[in-house]
């Protein structure tokens, strides 16, 4: 009889503050479902990055097949890991901060004679250290098999490790939640844009685009929700925001909400509880996303698009798969077109925006999604 295969999942798991997309927990239980081809380890990081790279602690209620292993700062913690994972090990990567051990894990992990799979959430970094993306080069080499999101994210890693041996790339898209559909959830007055306030998603590009056009939509509003990235924390954040060109970006955001009130803007700035934010997403006329960048494909979005509420993005490949059709997508940096788009998809029957969007989304189901890693999980592990 051959033995079931036998996959080490290392992520953050089952995050207890929104702004940061709950990918991994999803991912772990769709492919939970099938549980008779293989057995998935889940290794939760006790600390994956510095508090001033990622505010958004590991999670405490691990349920019983998880354990809680890595520290960024503990070489201990990563040789342990590499010792007690499985033959092959599917390690998620969002940030170049990590880039430094995950580099030993990887190495490590060939050197034990295991698989290891680095799946690249953002093929360009939202934020990058020189010396970090060195690392981050020679961890992208290290592992037997990159998963980036788009074919958009994956032309860019081969360009930048086309001076050396390049990685193997395939792609798989983030999946997506569907949430049914409640046929008698009203429709509300607003436009929606939540997630973590930071630069490269265009806040400011919104703010200017709603100024041309909130006059002439005098019955809606526009909801901020979410956190201004680099607010608070203490002084090693706050220096890491002003190395890093947040610090303005942030100061700006605030000054100009302060006078929400007097351009219809309801912000919700800070911590919110997953029930409000499913219920403000679920009641919003649109979500919009008009990202300046990004070689991924957004948490957010995806969230918006499986509930079925219409989403209006920037013209980047992670998220223009998403829109219902061309007149949803915007031209990135560009607050005219992004008001002159808004305007007319609120003119438009909001009840066959939400059934064209909900189609989309079901292109993306994470059962799909599971399936594509189980492939590949089978085809790597094969592969002497």
């Amino acid at each position: 009889m051959t033995s079931p295969l036998k996959v080490t999942l290392l992520s953050n798991f089952g995050l207890p503050i929104r702004g940061v997309s709950p990918y991994s927990s999803m991912l772990l239980s769709a492919l939970k479902k099938y549980r008779d081809d293989f057995v998935v380890t889940a290794i939760d990081y006790r600390s994956a990055y510095p508090t001033f790279a990622s505010p958004n602690p590991s999670a405490l209620d691990l349920d019983s097949d998880r354990k809680s292993d890595v520290h960024y700062a503990s070489p201990k913690s990563w040789r342990k890991f590499c010792t007690e994972a499985e033959d092959v090990v599917h390690i998620q990567y969002w940030t170049q901060f990590g880039a430094y051990y995950l580099l030993y894990i990887c190495k490590y992990l060939r050197k034990l004679g295991k698989k290891s799979i680095l799946t690249v959430h953002n093929p360009v970094a939202h934020e990058t250290l020189f010396l970090l993306g060195r690392f981050e080069k020679a961890l992208f080499r290290s592992v037997d098999c990159v998963i980036v999101h788009t074919e958009k994210g994956a032309e860019i890693l081969r360009e930048a490790t086309a001076n050396t041996e390049p990685p193997r790339v395939v792609v798989i898209p983030h999946g997506i939640k569907l949430v049914p559909a409640i046929e008698d959830k009203p429709q509300q007055s607003y436009i929606l844009m939540f997630g973590n306030i930071r630069k490269y998603k265009g806040t400011d590009i919104l703010l200017d685009a709603w100024e041309q056009i909130f006059e002439d939509f005098p019955d809606y509003k526009l909801i901020l929700a979410g956190r201004i990235w680099g607010q608070g924390g203490g002084m090693i954040r706050r220096f890491m925001n002003q190395l890093l060109g947040g610090s303005e970006f942030s100061s700006d955001i605030l000054r100009r909400l302060s006078r929400a009130n007097e351009i219809n803007i309801e912000p919700r700035i800070g911590f919110i509880e997953e029930e409000e934010l499913d219920e403000l997403i679920l009641s919003a006329s649109i979500c919009v996303f008009p990202y300046r960048e990004f070689s991924g494909q957004s948490g957010a979005a995806s969230l918006a698009a499986g509930a079925g509420i219409p989403i209006v993005t920037s013209d980047l490949p992670g998220l223009s798969a998403l829109n219902i059709d061309s007149t949803y997508i915007v031209s990135p940096l560009n607050p005219a077109s992004l008001a002159k788009t808004l305007a007319e998809c609120l003119k438009k029957d909001g009840a066959t925006a939400r059934s064209l969007q909900r189609e989309i989304a079901e292109n993306y189901s994470w059962e799909r999604v599971a399936k594509a890693h189980l492939e590949l999980y089978r085809e790597v592990a094969s592969v002497d």
